[in-house]
């Protein structure tokens, strides 16, 4: 992939190249080598039609690799740069994932909580569920009168269904 890179500079068999070689040294955990080829990509083909594709890499890329600042950053221009789209909602997810390793818990909180009605219906579901459900529980003092004992609310907010009451 780096030889098509090399031999035709500019071309969108180049930025397909780029793409691919990101990907593939993200999967096989060389995180740094992953950011490296993200940033080419964006420094070499700035108006191209994957360029979110290429930031969400190198958010998660600095992720993977501890860089919890500097990727929330990354995921935060992201989601406002592109706000509608393809990679909003997964940058949005990466700030808040990012913001909770920060101990911005309450950040955090509310990222999941605005994400909720968005990602109804959709694979984000459960990890921002799952993810704001936690975060409030470890908010909240325990109320006998709302607990059954275990440490588990009674009444658990549910999201709302999407095109529907919720009821």
């Amino acid at each position: 992939m780096e030889s098509v890179v090399r031999e035709y500079p500019g071309t969108e068999a180049a930025a397909q190249a780029l793409l691919k070689v990101g990907e593939q040294q993200y999967i096989n955990a060389k995180y740094a080598d992953a950011a490296s080829t993200y940033k080419r990509f964006v420094e070499q083909f700035p108006r191209h039609g994957f360029i979110q594709s290429a930031l969400l890499g190198l958010a998660s890329a600095q992720e993977a690799t501890g860089e919890f600042a500097q990727a929330k950053g990354q995921y935060d221009q992201l989601a406002q740069t592109y706000a509608s789209g393809y990679a909003a909602i997964p940058a949005r997810i990466g700030s808040a994932r990012c913001a909770e390793a920060l101990g911005q818990i309450k950040e955090a909180r509310q990222a999941y909580e605005e994400l909720l009605p968005m990602v109804q219906q959709t694979q984000w579901q459960p990890e921002v569920y799952l993810r704001w459900l936690a975060l409030s529980r470890d908010a909240k003092p325990m109320d006998p009168q709302t607990s059954s004992g275990a440490g588990v609310p009674l009444t658990i907010p549910q999201p709302a269904v999407a095109g529907g009451s919720g009821q």
